[in-house]
């Protein structure tokens, strides 16, 4: 089997499904095969294997039952294979381990992408999807339960000062692991500064396409145009809007938050993960060590959908 040389790692609930699909349509890039380890799973497993999840549980893994979802046979039909699992962004042991794993040319050839959306909405959309699919993500706060996404979010919040203390950020890695264990894809799914320093640890920022949300849902064809050029793919033509996916519409789903409920969360929570963040995009771009062809990451526009 192949290794996949694209990676789109996120962020889960970032629109990296609609990316993904838009890549597969255009040729590419080739999903997996649902065989092997996959046998019998659903079909949207070929485009997010979640092979490398284990990892994340600490256990250990066999790259060939990996590289079997990606048979040879298949490569000449693409550019390339692409892994798109979107937990992985979140899940800081997986880059680390795939250096360890990867052959050196692969290591260094691979492209790694990434969509980061305002991370409240990102965690408002976590709750729909819960609710829509009769999904538990935060144990101590069962979002099947709890019938407001304002709830929801005091719950996270109580469980995070739990954690966190007095602190507004943290490097310490015990600290990291509790918050990665009790809001695996709740809040800290929107902590982005370390998720994205692992990826950029392990591979280089000059392999990390990183993606605004807006710029993909609202300019879309330029967002494009920068990363073929990032792919490698000199060819462009125009590809319009970017088609949903994973909408979930249903009467209960909510979508407006109460204001207060935000501004909780980015007092308490996000504001200083989130200077954090864009005061690395700042530096990484005046040093050189983004991609050149990445587009410019404005600030998060505040949550629009507050009452």
């Amino acid at each position: 089997g192949c290794w996949p040389m694209t990676w789109l790692i996120g962020c889960q609930k970032c629109g990296s499904s609609s990316l993904a699909f838009r890549l597969q349509h255009l040729r590419l890039a080739c999903f997996s095969n649902v065989t092997g380890v996959n046998e019998g799973k659903a079909a949207w497993y070929g485009k997010e294997t979640h092979f490398w999840d284990a990892v994340d549980q600490g256990e250990t893994v066999d790259v060939s039952n990996f590289l079997e979802l990606f048979p040879a046979a298949w490569a000449e039909e693409c550019n390339t294979f692409l892994e798109g699992t979107p937990n992985y962004l979140a899940m800081p042991l997986v880059p680390s381990t795939l250096r360890q794993l990867m052959p050196g040319i692969v290591q260094s050839m691979a492209r790694i992408i990434t969509v980061l959306r305002e991370p409240i909405a990102r965690d408002l959309s976590a709750y729909n999807h819960q609710r829509f699919n009769g999904d538990i993500w935060v144990t101590a706060c069962p979002a099947l339960t709890i019938n407001t996404y304002d709830d929801y979010a005091a719950c996270e919040v109580q469980v995070y000062r739990q954690i966190m203390g007095e602190n507004t950020t943290t490097s310490d890695e015990t600290t990291l692991s509790q918050l990665r264990t009790q809001l695996h894809y709740g809040l800290w799914s929107g902590l982005y500064a370390p998720q994205i320093q692992a990826w950029a640890d392990a591979f280089g920022r000059d392999q990390l396409f990183i993606i605004h949300y807006d710029h993909l849902t609202g300019n879309f064809d330029a967002v494009f145009r920068a990363l073929r050029l990032f792919l490698d793919d000199p060819t462009y033509n125009e590809v319009g809007r970017l088609s949903s996916k994973n909408v979930m519409n249903f009467p209960e789903k909510q979508r407006v938050v109460n204001c207060a409920t935000v501004d909780m969360l980015n007092a308490e929570v996000f504001d200083a993960w989130n200077a954090q963040l864009f005061a690395r995009f700042q530096e990484d771009r005046l040093m050189g060590r983004a991609p050149v062809e990445e587009p410019e990451f404005p600030p998060f526009a505040s949550m629009p959908s507050c009452q």
